[in-house]
């Protein structure tokens, strides 16, 4: 019987190590060490200039300028003359014509970034940490109540995904796989139901209706009871989605079809923009007007409510966040360092402004422009507010 060769590994020699090298690896560390520090200085830097820049027809100064005490970390909204936004500690009430402080309230549970605030009746509707929602008083500022999302059983520190109101009632999708209504006057829970999905939920609210989108699923509850009233599954993903006149416009998501308008209550189909001709195919925006819908992801684009005829697109822009109209021009931000004017009438840029970059508030429109008073109210991307009059 033939022996079996025995085969014997010998071990790899170890690197002697001498002083050179040694003194070429520390050196070698150094610099790329000293690269990385050089390479996210400039990021910082470019991504967050001091000062904002007016490019176009954009006025070069501000109206008025309002400092904050820390960043402020949610777009503003206005109401009768005001406008409100939020720090990571604070909530403030801003005179829209003067930019002059009329009152400041703590909030009791820190949050940043955060949605928008909402603004119902005379009470303004603030997210908070581990998906809480506060209710103040609009002239005050006085806390009327607060969410416990501990005591309803939502134990890990999840996210408000997105909350709508009407009248009486304010609606909160949260990562925890629920729906829930509260009575807007007391802040009791009406109801509460599981939804298909922990992210990617959007919500719209239409008479009696409270519209959800929940990654290929479109549900419509009862607001009131909080009961089922039908569901549509898509092949792809759907959201955001937006209710104005009787018309449900649901965005999808990575499909055929960019946005389509339906009817709301027989869920007939009024018309469809394909993928193709409005160039989006992964929208993140819903915005309209009297007449247009705005549908927006790297560009935007420019819809007739009546017909679903694209009647423009803009430029390349990078991600969007939540456009705004003042006079004849719509605007609105990226997540990088640039605020766009475009003409209502063509969609050319008409005007810029060069601001600090959103990206801590990713692609989410969470810290847009807004108009109030005929001014352009601007978040810079720190603690500063400005109002410009363009």
């Amino acid at each position: 019987m033939k022996e079996q060769q025995q085969f014997k590994v010998e071990p790899a020699p170890l690197i002697q190590w001498d002083k050179g090298m040694y003194k070429s690896v520390m050196i070698a560390g150094a610099i790329i060490i000293v690269c990385l520090v050089l390479f996210f200085s400039y990021s910082y830097i470019r991504d967050h200039p001091a000062e904002p820049v007016a490019g176009g027809d954009f006025p070069s100064q501000p109206v008025w300028i309002f400092e904050a005490s820390e960043r402020i970390t949610s777009s503003p909204v206005s109401s009768n003359g005001q406008i409100f936004f939020r720090t990571k500690n604070w909530i403030y009430a801003v005179d829209a014509s003067t930019g002059v402080k009329i009152w400041r309230s703590a909030s009791l549970n820190k949050s940043t970034p955060s949605l928008a605030p909402l603004i119902a009746k005379d009470r303004l509707i603030i997210s908070e940490e581990y998906s809480n929602i506060g209710v103040y008083s609009i002239e005050t500022g006085y806390r009327l109540w607060s969410t416990n999302t501990y005591l309803e059983g939502i134990q890990d520190p999840t996210r408000i995904e997105s909350m709508v109101n009407d009248s009486n009632t304010v609606f909160v999708a949260r990562e925890s796989h629920k729906l829930t209504a509260y009575s807007l006057s007391k802040g009791t829970i009406l109801w509460s139901v599981w939804v298909p999905s922990r992210t990617g939920l959007y919500l719209a609210v239409g008479p009696q209706i409270i519209y959800l989108a929940a990654h290929d699923i479109l549900r419509a509850y009862d607001s009131t009871s909080g009961k089922m009233l039908w569901e549509k599954t898509f092949d792809t993903l759907v959201g955001p989605i937006a209710f104005d006149n009787n018309t449900l416009y649901v965005a999808v998501n990575f499909g055929h079809i960019s946005l389509i308008a339906f009817e709301p209550i027989t869920m007939s189909e009024i018309w469809a923009i394909p993928s193709q001709a409005s160039g989006i195919y992964d929208p993140v925006i819903i915005a309209m007007d009297k007449q247009y819908v705005f549908l927006g992801s790297k560009h935007l684009a420019a819809i007739s409510k009546e017909t679903g005829q694209i009647l423009w697109n803009t430029q390349f822009t990078y991600w969007l966040e939540q456009p705004v109209i003042l006079g004849d021009q719509i605007y609105v931000r990226n997540i990088g360092t640039t605020l766009f004017g475009f003409s209502l009438r063509n969609g050319q840029e008409q005007s810029r402004l060069t601001i600090q970059a959103n990206y801590a508030m990713g692609n989410a429109p969470d810290r847009s422009p807004i108009a109030a008073d005929n001014f352009l109210i601007v978040p810079f991307g720190d603690h500063r507010l400005m109002a410009y009059d363009p």
